[in-house]
């Protein structure tokens, strides 16, 4: 007889396998599928979600010439708005309202004249009166306002400008309002609406699927081909983009603003779905996709049909409202309700959970096999159950409990163990027609392995696992395949081979037909959609479009590849210009400043434009060298050369609390001491500077001064302050200056921490950091403080419980919170 084994996770490493429960199918929060798809043809919904998805709108906006028409039309909707201090982007102001703003105020019908308007729009002598009589015939929210109406109109000209424009090609202008009103519409009564005006209804076959055609400056006709068909290739390509995308995290953030909405799981919405979540999107796009036909079909996974949760998903997320597939154009439309649905499964269980009493849980999906197996179990009725326990106790912990019909033998290690599990699987979603086989590939090493009473204690989880199709019916022997979905510690993903290499050479056919072999102008702002780093190395690129394309890249590495190769193969006397204009495009870009830094210490780039990048972002480029401490010769004295601008705001904080005199301490003396003396330096900065190199004297000094700000924040160091960094370093003669200061506040918190960061951090104040490091003299000076009314000013009811650091702390301040009470009623 077969043992039966159990195996129990734990805290994320040790898991448990095998028990009887039927699970309760929680609902989710499923986007409906209703979008402008509807409306715009295949080619305008394939472009307009490829300048999404590649971050091509960002770019114009940010990169590209003010007189850019492309940049121009972005602009009249998207308002963005610069850091005063930093002078970068906000980006997550992307899509807010202004009072000129005319997109919250404009109507489903109003959407529907316009594109009208637009995809009749030929120019003419009465365009100027075309264009007023669309916007009287506008809804009263838009005409009745001057600002909006004036401003729809200059919306107009800039599109009609786009649109007959030599150098784009016609669809670009509604492929841009395609990115912007996407998913501005949802409702059915919207879309009717929007519909009418175009003489359509929904579910009518707008536009047939015909070839995609250019035509070059001599007319010839090239063609890409079927656009449903390439944009679904031998899988699913643009679900694939969309997915590898988000696991590569350059997904545009405006997408992710407007886009993503987590009801369930407590997560911001400025954060996207994970690597594992977007892996298993890919698994289930591929298993559940037919090849040879191009569409999705039931009969591929019959196990759906008994998943009363996948039923329903299908019914909400795939079927149109009239009962009908949704069709191969508008297949990357359903990544988003995938997204939507996984992100709000709350009982798959994750880990990272917090204020369990508050209700308030964060779900991070561990890459783990087992998790794997729980969503196959969601979306698939495999034959087993799972059942949840959770325990609360100080952490959250998992028992993942799994029942395989009762049978399993005993594993030799965690390879044959997990085979076992993923053989089962394999026989469950095989059919007459294709055989699905699940195996462990490899398996990282496992630092514990063992049979104990039946259970299987395990660690590491993670390797690779080959999924092999192979069908049975001899029309669809050419389509035999096979993918890995590689999880490892902290990320996941998909290799599928056969589908990546096929895209590749989709991209590669398309750059040498409409980029390098034709002349046409129209084609070239769609290579920016395909752009890769081999291609610009590879491909005969014109220079001055290398530095144009080189903004979409979003990843540091890849741009500091870019920046090696211009200044490392383009330096020469003909390109000396186009060097200059890089450091004028590039504003304060943190990766690309760090780039060039880089390309300085490879001495890629001449001094007379690092001087140049020097007096345009002395602050980025100075906090660069300091962060990275890159003290080399010449990039020492390009950050002194930085320091000599008196304007340059040394105190301001970067994106991780911290200055340019926090990096430089204990780096590079001859820069400490250049910024000390810098006039913009904070005195609470330099003070902690002295308090850290016990320089005592020097820090009474300034605290001593009669306007000093003994308040301010200078990072984020665990609460850094003066005074908390004087009670930290136990200075006790500096905290009784500082205490003796009329300003100063002795229970409030840093700014930074108050307006960023958790309310546990903003309410650490330094009575908990003096309890913590446990002097009792600097807890005495704390809670004995007066104001200047003569009152105790010391707040006490925000200490933790687990923050003394011995019984003796905690008694005194008891004593302290019993005189407090005391002055309260009078006695004191």
């Amino acid at each position: 007889m077969k043992k039966q084994i159990k195996v129990n996770r734990k805290f994320g490493i040790v898991f448990t396998l095998l028990l009887l429960m039927t699970p309760n199918i929680t609902k989710a929060a499923i986007l409906p599928i209703k979008g402008l798809y509807e409306i715009f043809t295949p080619d305008v919904i394939g472009i307009g979600q490829a300048l999404l998805t590649n971050g091509w709108i960002e770019n114009v906006y940010t990169y590209a010439p003010d007189d850019n028409l492309a940049k121009k039309v972005i602009k009249s909707f998207w308002h963005k708005n610069r850091d005063r201090v930093t002078g970068n982007i906000n980006e997550m102001d992307a899509f807010l309202a202004t009072e000129y703003d005319p997109i919250k105020g404009i109507l489903a019908s109003d959407l529907g004249k316009i594109l009208k308007y637009i995809g009749d729009f030929k120019g003419g002598d009465k365009i100027e009166a075309n264009r007023k009589a669309l916007v009287a015939s506008l809804s009263n929210k838009v005409k009745k306002n001057s600002k909006k109406s004036g401003f729809i109109i200059d919306i107009l000209k800039a599109i009609e400008a786009l649109r007959v424009s030599e150098d784009f090609i016609p669809e670009t202008a509604e492929a841009i309002l395609w990115a912007f009103f996407d998913d501005k519409f949802k409702k059915k009564e919207d879309l009717d609406a929007c519909l009418k005006e175009l003489g359509k209804s929904i579910g009518e076959e707008l536009y047939l699927e015909n070839d995609y055609k250019i035509f070059d400056s001599n007319v010839k006709n090239i063609s890409l081909g079927n656009s449903s068909e390439k944009i679904i290739n031998e899988y699913d390509i643009a679900t694939y983009s969309l997915i590898k995308k988000a696991r590569e995290k350059i997904i545009p953030p405006q997408v992710v603003q407007i886009k993503t909405a987590y009801k369930f799981n407590g997560k911001e919405t400025k954060q996207f779905s994970t690597c594992f979540e977007s892996a298993i999107l890919d698994i289930i796009s591929i298993l559940f996709y037919d090849p040879k036909n191009k569409v999705y079909r039931l009969s591929m996974v019959p196990l759906v049909s008994e998943s009363d949760f996948f039923k329903k998903v299908l019914k909400e997320v795939f079927f149109t409202s009239d009962g009908k597939f949704i069709s191969p154009q508008n297949i990357n439309y359903k990544v988003l309700p995938w997204i939507n649905l996984i992100e709000n499964r709350p009982w798959v269980n994750y880990s990272n959970s917090e204020s369990i009493d508050n209700n308030i849980v964060r779900y991070d999906l561990n890459t783990t096999f087992e998790n794997l197996i729980k969503i196959m179990y969601q979306f698939y009725s495999i034959g087993f159950d799972i059942k949840h326990d959770v325990e609360v106790i100080k952490v959250i912990s998992d028992k993942l409990e799994i029942n395989i019909e009762r049978v399993i033998k005993e594993p030799r290690d965690a390879k044959d163990f997990w085979n076992e599990i993923f053989s089962y699987i394999s026989r469950k979603f095989s059919t007459s027609n294709r055989k699905i086989t699940f195996s462990v590939k490899s398996l990282d090493k496992n630092d514990k392995f063992a049979v104990i009473k039946d259970k299987v204690i395990i660690s590491g989880s993670c390797g690779k696992i080959n999924v092999k199709i192979e069908y049975l019916n001899n029309d669809y022997k050419e389509f035999n395949t096979s993918f890995d979905i590689n999880i490892n510690s902290g990320h996941a993903y998909i290799n599928s081979y056969s589908r990546d290499s096929n895209s590749l050479d989709f991209y590669r056919r398309i750059f040498e037909k409409f980029i390098y072999e034709s002349t046409e102008k129209k084609a070239l702002p769609l290579s920016i959609l395909l752009i890769n780093r081999n291609d610009l190395f590879s491909y005969k690129i014109k220079n001055k479009n290398i530095l144009l394309y080189s903004q979409l890249l979003k990843r540091p590495e890849v741009k500091l590849d870019v920046i090696d190769y211009i200044f490392g193969n383009l330096f020469d006397i003909n390109s000396k210009k186009l060097l200059n204009n890089l450091v004028d495009m590039i504003g304060n870009d943190f990766y690309f400043i760090s780039s060039i830094v880089y390309s300085m210490r490879s001495k890629k780039i001449d001094n007379e434009l690092f001087e140049k990048l020097i007096n345009k972002n002395s602050l980025a480029v100075l906090d660069f060298i300091c962060k990275e401490g890159i003290f080399n010769e010449n990039l020492e004295g390009f950050a002194i050369k930085a320091l000599d601008n008196k304007e340059i705001e040394v105190s301001s904080l970067d994106e991780y609390g911290f200055t340019v005199l926090h990096y430089a301490t204990g780096k590079n003396d001859n820069i400490v001491e250049k910024i000390l003396k810098h006039n913009k330096l904070k005195d609470f900065d330099k003070i902690i500077y002295f308090i850290r190199t016990n320089k005592d004297k020097e820090a009474i000094e300034i605290i001593k001064k009669k306007d000093v700000d003994i308040n301010g924040p200078a990072g984020i160091d665990i609460c850094n302050t003066p005074l908390y960094e004087a009670i930290k370093n136990g200075k006790k003669n500096i905290v009784k200056e500082i205490l003796g200061n009329i300003t100063v506040d002795i229970n409030k918190g840093p700014k930074i921490l108050r307006n960023s960061w958790s309310e546990y951090f903003s309410s650490y104040s330094p009575i908990n950091v003096a309890v913590e490091y446990g002097d009792e003299d600097i807890v005495r000076l704390l809670l004995y403080h007066k104001d200047k009314n003569g009152l105790y000013d010391i707040d006490l009811n925000g200490i933790y419980e687990d923050s003394y650091s011995s019984d003796e702390i905690k008694s005194l301040v008891d004593e302290g919170r019993d005189e407090i009470e005391k002055q309260k009623v009078g006695k004191i």
